[in-house]
């Protein structure tokens, strides 16, 4: 079960300070002799901290940001989701450097089409089909989606998920 924290303030002028915060689990955690509270992720949660923002952003394994992409070139990044929404061909180019286990998402959103190609010295495996080392990946309709999986870093992508229709070259 999820719940949001609690936190108490004690006001001290001319500042407020954070003195304690409680999750939903495990205990009451006081601040140190400097009034800081360390807040780190761990089991696939990233907490990521602003401090121009005075702000926490905290972002849980599984949860993918989607970005809507109207131009006809992309370099994708790993960990984003990509609604490709340009009227023509969109060419979409691997990104060179892709962590093991990272995934990147494409769904086709217009009447173009949409084709994904490899750095040199990439593949991509579709079931018992692969590309050729800096080959490529086609979309044949209007709505097609893929999901790709980075298995050996920078160099290999399976598709783990698609609809519609693609050719490998």
């Amino acid at each position: 079960m999820s719940q949001a924290s609690i936190l108490n303030n004690a006001i001290h002028p001319p500042h407020s300070v954070v003195k304690t915060v409680e999750g939903n689990v495990g205990g009451l955690i006081t601040s140190d002799a400097l009034n800081n509270l360390h807040i780190i992720g761990s089991g696939g949660v990233v907490v990521t901290g602003n401090p121009l923002a005075y702000s926490l952003t905290i972002t849980a394994a599984g949860t993918m940001q989607w970005l809507s992409e109207p131009t006809a070139l992309l370099t994708p990044s790993p960990a984003y989701g990509y609604m490709l929404n340009n009227a023509g061909l969109t060419t979409v180019t691997l990104p060179a450097v892709c962590p093991t286990g990272s995934v990147i998402r494409f769904c086709g959103t217009t009447f173009g089409t949409f084709v994904i190609d490899c750095q040199v010295f990439q593949t991509i495996h579709f079931g018992n089909i692969s590309s050729t080392l800096g080959g490529h990946m086609q979309s044949m309709n209007q709505f097609d989606s893929v999901e790709l999986l980075c298995t050996a870093a920078n160099t290999t992508f399976v598709v783990i998920s698609s609809v519609g229709n693609f050719s490998l070259t």
